[in-house]
């Protein structure tokens, strides 16, 4: 072990002394050396072209950045354009399609469509009983439906979940109804106006022929009653004329 720590101290001592040796060489000036990067040329060019060149990664960092945007704008367009045909946009275009026809019911329609699609059908068989629910007046809507079929199927099944209403939806819902039930547009009337001729009486015309307590208008009991093969005469009283009915 001494043998050691003498041989490491002896090989310090002859280390510092070349180092002295070395220092006080008359060949090395150290006053005359220049500090390190001290014979680099640095310009205005340089300092330049490397503005541009960190503007070039910057632009290159923002056309990542739009290229990543452009990606979510596009993913988020496809998801729009799945969520578009769902239950709800076949709803209003049937209550659209009800209000115009006005020969079926917008909920009847909608129901009869959403069996159809929810159906095993074929895909020919599935278009004529479309084509013949909806007309072809609309073909649009029937090609939208017969495309997007999956689409609509799948949000609906989806939407079937959670059947339950609480308190205040149950409320809104029969507000909606109320208020769609009262601003409802009334049917074409399918009675004919007819030409109406004094002391003529039908039996569906209700008013002419009942008073105001709702009984049936009667003749006097003194009248008679003259029946001819063209016509029947009634005789109310002396001195009336004959009424010809």
């Amino acid at each position: 072990m001494d043998s050691a720590e003498t041989q490491w101290q002896s090989e310090l001592t002859a280390m510092k002394m070349s180092v002295q040796g070395f220092i006080s060489d008359s060949r090395f000036n150290f006053k005359d050396l220049k500090p390190y990067g001290s014979d680099i040329d640095y310009n205005d060019e340089n300092l330049i072209s490397g503005e541009n060149s960190s503007d070039s990664w910057d632009f290159a960092s923002e056309s990542e950045e739009d290229d990543s945007t452009s990606g979510c704008l596009d993913y988020i367009a496809q998801e729009t354009e799945t969520a578009r045909f769902s239950s709800q946009w076949l709803e209003s275009k049937c209550q659209e399609l009800a209000s115009r026809s006005q020969c079926l019911a917008a909920d009847d329609l909608f129901n009869q469509i959403m069996a159809l699609i929810s159906s095993d059908s074929s895909e020919e068989e599935f278009q004529c009983i479309l084509t013949d629910i909806i007309g072809l007046d609309d073909m649009d809507f029937i090609i939208d439906i017969i495309t997007h079929r999956s689409e609509i199927k799948a949000h609906s099944s989806s939407a079937k979940v959670d059947r339950l209403l609480t308190r205040s939806q149950r409320e809104e819902a029969l507000k909606r109804r109320n208020y769609e039930h009262k601003n409802a547009q009334l049917k074409p009337s399918l009675s004919r106006d007819e030409p109406r001729y004094p002391h003529v009486f039908k039996a569906h015309s209700a008013g002419n022929i009942l008073d105001s307590k709702g009984r049936k208008y009667g003749l006097p009991s003194d009248s008679k009653r003259i029946s001819n093969q063209a016509s029947l005469s009634l005789k109310s009283c002396p001195g009336s004329n004959n009424l010809i009915i």
